[in-house]
Parts: C-alpha cells; structure tokens; sequence
C-alpha cells in the first residue's frame, strides 16, 4: 500500500515527510543517546539496497518507517525526557491527531 507519497500533501505540512528523514541524525541531540550498532548496520545495508538511480518510494517508506520504529524502542525513552520534546509538545500537540492517523 502506497501511502502519503507525495510530500506536499497535508500531514507534511505538520511534519517533514518520511522520504527526507536522516535516520542517522534522530540521536543526534538527545543527551546521553547513541545508535545502536545493530541499526547502524541496518541503515548502512538499506542505503545500499535503496540507493539507485530511480527512488524506490515504497522500499524507502518501508524501510525508514521499520527503522524509525527500531529507533524509538531503543532510545526514545530519553527523548521523552528532553526539554526540547516537551516544549514542542505544548507547541505541536494539537497536531498529533493528524500525525498518528497513519
């Protein structure tokens, strides 16, 4: 199922469209937080399977949503803690209606 492909349409107006996330940087900033090796990896070999001359839309959905959600199990409990999160949650929380019906 193709969902959202366009990344102009109404929920990347509340969010940046999926297509564009850097997998790599969602640790980035939050304090005490590091890739796990195991997704490390798993970023690396989907960026080579993924990385052609045509964009594999859906591959790419499926992956980056599989992985985010990898991700988040291993270290979104710190991100729940950040203030950053908290401040954008007063400022954004009127969206996450839009946001988790996906």
């Amino acid at each position: 199922m193709w969902w959202d492909s366009y990344p102009y349409s109404t929920l990347s107006v509340h969010a940046l469209h999926p297509q564009y996330l850097a997998l790599r940087a969602t640790v980035d900033d939050i304090e005490g937080a590091s890739m796990p090796p195991d997704i490390s990896a798993e970023i690396e070999n989907a960026r080579v399977q993924l990385d052609g001359p045509d964009v594999d839309y859906e591959g790419t959905m499926a992956t980056k949503k599989r992985l985010c959600r990898k991700i988040f199990d291993a270290v979104g409990h710190k991100t729940l803690q950040t203030q950053a999160y908290k401040v954008g949650l007063l400022l954004l929380g009127h969206a996450l209606p839009l946001l988790l019906d996906t």
